[in-house]
């Protein structure tokens, strides 16, 4: 029999976008699959769209009130009863060879969690940019996330094997709670990206992270300093949520790469030397071979040209 994925699907007064997301889930060509739909007290017609699919594999569950996103999400795992856990957002789109894909390649190479790359689409559906892509061989280890965090919440499929605890999704880092939860298990875990967009991201005014973007930048921070300590302390704000327009800024930021060179991808390492200083600097002054650089410039160029498309 074919490993069954539980599909972690939470719903708030969704109803513009629901129908369409739970029909691109029951159009995978991968049939092995449950959609635990979880209505966190929504006051639209949520609840009736998820009853109107008369197809077994959509489950229905609510939470008698309102409890916020991470206790949704906790509670549909405590009832999933897959190998896999899949998440998906109620305003998003899955391309149909999603599920099978992310089975096939997480067997292969032994993963323990999965992303992909994602396709931007607006209110209207319309297709506005593409997620950054990976560069061949990139490792996602903990000092990756000092720079970006390399997964989109709504694609990732990982082993149900590693909810290790009830509160899986941890409600002390709100509106960062996926950041956290990757950063936590990139430690002991294997991490990986599908270099191709299996999922069309919805972007709009209504959602949770463009409406709580502060609260956000202080859970990321709160969760580097947890599980990464002191190495993030006046650097994260500066390289991921504005401008470095200061020379000494810079310096700054680039003293701070070099110090922890031993510790991360020489790629990513790089890329942040060309963000601040390339073409000013010769790369032999900070020991990376020219093959590091290339690769780095390549993917620095093609993630800004791909977001423009």
């Amino acid at each position: 029999m074919k490993s069954k994925i539980s599909v972690i699907l939470p719903v708030y007064n969704a109803e513009k976008y629901l129908k369409e997301a739970i029909e691109s889930l029951l159009d995978q060509t991968y049939p092995h699959f449950e959609i635990i739909a979880f209505d966190d007290g929504s006051t639209d017609c949520s609840a009736e769209i998820i009853k109107s699919f008369k197809d077994h594999r959509v489950k229905y569950y609510k939470n008698e009130a309102n409890s916020g996103l991470i206790t949704t999400l906790n509670n549909a795992l405590a009832v999933a009863s897959g190998e896999y856990i899949a998440r998906m957002d109620a305003d998003d789109i899955c391309l149909p060879d999603r599920f099978k894909k992310q089975v096939q390649y997480m067997k292969m190479n032994d993963v323990d969690v999965l992303g992909t790359e994602i396709c931007f689409i607006n209110d209207e559906g319309k297709r506005i940019g593409l997620g950054v892509g990976k560069y061949p061989g990139m490792k996602i280890s903990p000092y990756t996330f000092l720079q970006r965090c390399p997964l989109y919440h709504p694609t990732v499929m990982f082993k149900r094997k590693v909810v290790d605890r009830a509160d899986f999704y941890d409600k002390n880092y709100p509106h960062a709670e996926d950041y956290e939860l990757w950063l936590r298990l990139s430690k002991n875990c294997k991490l990986d990206l599908l270099d191709e967009p299996l999922l069309f991201y919805r972007v709009h005014g209504e959602s949770i992270t463009s409406n709580n973007s502060k609260q956000a930048i202080q859970s990321v921070s709160d969760a580097l300093e947890r599980h990464l300590g002191h190495y993030h302390k006046g650097i994260l704000p500066k390289v991921r949520f504005s401008e470095l327009r200061e020379e000494h800024d810079k310096k700054a930021v680039l003293n701070f790469w070099l110090n922890i060179r031993d510790k991360i991808d020489n790629v990513f390492l790089a890329q942040n030397i060309i963000r601040l200083y390339f073409p000013k600097v010769l790369p032999q002054l900070f020991g990376l071979s020219i093959k590091d650089y290339m690769i780095a410039y390549y993917f620095f160029t093609r993630s800004v040209v791909r977001k423009k498309l």
